[in-house]
């Protein structure tokens, strides 16, 4: 009889113990987890990223959540005139000092038009490179919007924040390059592209990454590949996306998606991980404000 007895209370301990295992493991899975989500949100890159949709403007932080736009935003617009830079034409390009200017000068005869990247410092005019010719695509200097409906190639030429490279692509024959020459020497070196000719160029806050948005020749294939300027490598592919802007401490860089491969908002780190924040397909970066 003791032992018909003790058969069900053995049942029901182990019953129990199950079920206390049971509730553990799930303490620990939702422990970790919570350590895991608290970690990324502490680590998620700071300030705000601005973005436009068909809705208008919007703001999110590092991880997607929808924030106020930051104080003081939009930043007043620097006076167009400060540093006594002279107008060169409307394709002219300062550096941030304003003391050196990068132009191109179009020259056309009966025969052929052929467009230079000069470089002007105080009276001193410098070549650096021939960026068009009769048989390139028109050069247009405006947005990728309007090389696209002029069947041509957005002249994209860039100074680093520091003023000491200047960057830009080239468009007279495929294959397409990216072009870099340091501010004293003006000599360029010249680097194979992925994905087709330059459509954007952004520089880091530190004037140590250069990030490079590619254009396929039929306009509609974009390909992001990031330069680190510090040592002698090539530009890495990163992602799929144009329309990018730099976090302030030059590790990530918010990207709108290649719609047909990496659709919506990404968070694209310097060392490769791309993060989708949002989700929707419709956004282009404009901004990343500090906090």
């Amino acid at each position: 009889m003791n032992r018909e007895e003790a058969l069900p209370l053995q049942d029901n301990g182990i019953k129990v113990r199950d079920v206390v295992m049971l509730a553990l493991a799930v303490a620990i899975v939702v422990a970790f987890a919570a350590v895991v989500f608290t970690r990324d949100r502490a680590n998620r890159p700071a300030g705000s990223i601005g973005y436009r949709t068909a809705q208008g403007e919007l703001w999110v932080n590092g991880v997607g959540d929808e924030v106020s736009a930051p104080q003081g935003w939009p930043p007043t617009a620097a006076d167009a005139t400060a540093g006594g830079v002279p107008n060169l034409g409307e394709a002219q390009f300062p550096a941030p000092d304003g003391r050196v200017i990068a132009f191109v000068s179009t020259t056309v005869d009966r025969f052929s038009a052929v467009s230079r990247l000069m470089v002007k410092e105080g009276d001193r005019v410098v070549e650096v490179a021939r960026v068009g010719d009769k048989g390139s695509p028109p050069l247009i200097t405006g947005d990728k919007g309007g090389a696209r409906s002029a069947n041509g190639v957005p002249l994209i030429v860039a100074w680093s924040p520091d003023g000491r490279r200047l960057a830009w692509g080239s468009v007279n024959a495929p294959p397409y390059n990216l072009h870099i020459a340091d501010r004293e020497t003006l000599r360029p070196r010249s680097l194979p592209l992925e994905g087709g000719y330059v459509g954007e160029l952004a520089w880091s806050p530190d004037s140590r990454y250069l990030a490079i948005s590619t254009y396929a020749e039929n306009r509609t294939d974009h390909t992001l590949l990031v330069l680190d300027t510090s040592g002698d490598g090539h530009p890495r592919t990163l992602a799929r996306g144009c329309v990018m802007v730099w976090s302030p401490d030059s590790r990530h860089l918010a990207l709108h998606g290649e719609p047909k491969s990496q659709p919506g908002l990404l968070l694209v780190s310097v060392g490769g991980k791309v993060q989708q924040i949002i989700d929707r397909p419709d956004v282009a970066p404009f901004a990343w404000v500090p906090d």
